[in-house]
């Protein structure tokens, strides 16, 4: 007599079943996703994933809009201010212009325009979260060259050791960089750098501690002796002929120089007439880089570089001249990603004025600084204000499509994605039931077996006695 009891195994699987669909059930609505498990619908998941990433993404982009409109607010209420600073500095020089107004009284309005003056150059400086609201280099009309006078040195009269630096805010990490030089045939070194990092030098690279600072000649004097491999042109350095150096740079791309030799330094050599040593010709001319012979040496900035300081650098021991050192810094305008596909839009470099040079301490110098205000502050409410209020309509706009393309994203998502609570809460309901009754079943088909079992016992047990009684 077979006593397997296939009613409660069958019940025994089904509860299981209904336990994991319950468990499962109870997973969806603890988190509030259809989707739970790899298996629960392979296509939707990565649909919903892809449509999660793009939502992410978007929604980061509407915060980096939302700060872009807050700098953008920021430079508008400081071009306010600078606005604001003009007109007070045209009634100033107004008033300068009184013909009963002595020297003493122009001197007295004088020290108000230079404190007004001195507020513009605060501005100027001015910092949103760490970023410069405002570029010193651009100025009404385009980007202006930044002329460097501090490296010029006319007067050795010892021949001793000397270096001399200018060093700026460029306030951009890139650019070209130009000068006009003449060194004699004695020779130079003359050298850039981008912070303490050398990224060009013509001739051997510097050893001499900090390259910021003026060493020898009213100085302390240099660690080291003078390096050997100088620049040299012909003659002497005030024969007129300069070369001029053509530097650009920047973070990320290559060093690159030109340079665009005076009249006679093409043919220019060392040594006698009889026998010359022509430093720009042949094989080892000079003006090559060191691994191609010449004595011109250049370094790359990383990518990840955003220093702006500049520095050009000279090392002499005779006198030399340096001319016409300009730097046009490139990059200017800001790039802001305004989607998730890599569209960007610009956020033009902005500058003012700051007056300096300008005073009102007479008739003629007030005048001057008028015409000047008149130019300036018609640029400010014009150029700049209504570059700024451009820029903050197409941010606006961008935010405006932002918005409307999350709301719709986020639909979407919650469309593949998202539970449908009732109709779960009614699947749970229902497997609680099934468990219920699944429970209640398998009690009962368990004590079937139960019942049956001693029965069985008692008959096995009662057919043995019986045999062994005959015996």
């Amino acid at each position: 007599m077979q006593l397997t009891n296939y009613s409660a195994i069958d019940l025994r699987h089904g509860t299981a079943k209904v336990l994991d669909d319950r468990d499962h059930s109870i997973r969806r609505i603890t988190t509030g996703k259809r989707m739970v498990r790899a298996s629960d619908d392979p296509g939707a998941i990565s649909v919903a994933s892809n449509l999660d990433v793009t939502n992410r993404q978007r929604a980061a982009l509407r915060t980096n809009l939302q700060n872009t409109r807050t700098y953008l607010d920021a430079q508008a209420d400081a071009l306010s201010n600078v606005h604001r600073t003009y007109e007070r500095m045209s009634v100033v020089a107004t008033q300068s212009l009184d013909a009963v107004l002595s020297d003493n009284d122009r001197a007295a309005l004088d020290v108000e325009f230079q404190e007004l003056a001195a507020s513009l150059d605060e501005i100027l400086s001015d910092k949103f979260n760490g970023v410069r609201l405002f570029n010193q280099n651009v100025r009404c009309g385009g980007v202006e060259d930044i002329g460097l006078a501090g490296v010029t040195f006319l007067s050795n009269p010892s021949s001793s050791h000397v270096i001399r630096a200018q060093i700026f805010d460029a306030q951009a990490t890139g650019g070209t960089l130009s000068f006009e030089v003449n060194s004699g045939r004695n020779g130079e070194v003359y050298r850039i750098f981008q912070g303490t990092t050398e990224i060009f030098s013509a001739g051997d690279s510097f050893i001499n501690g900090d390259p910021t600072a003026n060493q020898g000649f009213g100085f302390p004097p240099p660690p080291n002796p003078i390096v050997s491999n100088r620049w040299q042109t012909s003659g002497s350095a005030s024969n007129g002929d300069f070369d001029k150096f053509t530097v650009s740079f920047g973070p990320g791309k290559p060093t690159t120089f030109a340079i665009d030799y005076g009249a006679s330094n093409p043919n220019a050599f060392s040594g006698p007439a009889s026998s010359p040593k022509f430093f720009n010709q042949g094989p080892n001319a000079q003006g090559q880089l060191v691994v191609d012979g010449g004595i011109i040496q250049t370094a790359d900035l990383s990518p990840t570089s955003t220093g702006t300081d500049v520095t050009l650098q000279v090392e002499t021991n005779s006198i030399y001249q340096i001319q016409n050192a300009t730097f046009a810094p490139e990059g200017l305008d800001t790039e802001v990603a305004i989607s998730e596909n890599g569209d960007t839009m610009s956020l033009s470099a902005k500058g003012f004025s700051t007056m300096s040079g300008y005073d009102v301490t007479t008739s003629a110098n007030a005048q001057a600084a008028l015409a000047k205000l008149a130019i300036e502050d018609d640029c400010v409410l014009n150029e700049r204000m209504g570059a700024v209020r451009a820029e903050v309509a197409r941010v606006d706009l961008r935010l405006d499509e932002l918005a409307g393309n999350l709301v719709q994203g986020e639909a979407a998502y919650g469309r593949v994605a998202d539970l449908d609570y009732a109709k779960e809460m009614t699947t749970f309901a229902t497997n609680s039931m099934q468990l219920n009754i699944m429970t209640s079943s398998m009690a009962t088909a368990n004590r079937a077996t139960d019942v049956l079992m001693p029965l069985t016992t008692e008959q096995f047990n009662s057919a043995v006695t019986r045999r062994f009684q005959f015996i």
